[in-house]
């Protein structure tokens, strides 16, 4: 399990697209996260503009909710890379 709250920054790649994003929500067990970013992400099925839906799989690899198995990596940000 991850330990990702709600407000942490954290910069995510996907599809070959890298984007800076918020945790927006966190589900209880924390598997589950919606990011929030400026811009859109795209993939084959089409793109993702402004948010994403993520789900951790038990090894706490992240995939795209919507399209699986598209792979999402998130990495946490330095604490003053986001002001």
């Amino acid at each position: 399990m991850n330990d990702y709250k709600r407000g942490d920054f954290v910069t995510v790649t996907y599809c070959e697209q890298t984007i800076d994003a918020m945790v927006l929500l966190v589900s209880a067990n924390g598997r589950s996260l919606m990011l929030v970013f400026e811009g859109a992400l795209l993939n084959a099925q089409g793109m993702f503009v402004g948010s994403l839906p993520v789900l951790q799989e038990k090894d706490g690899a992240f995939f795209d909710l919507m399209n699986p198995p598209n792979p999402v990596q998130i990495e946490r940000m330095k604490e003053d890379s986001h002001t």
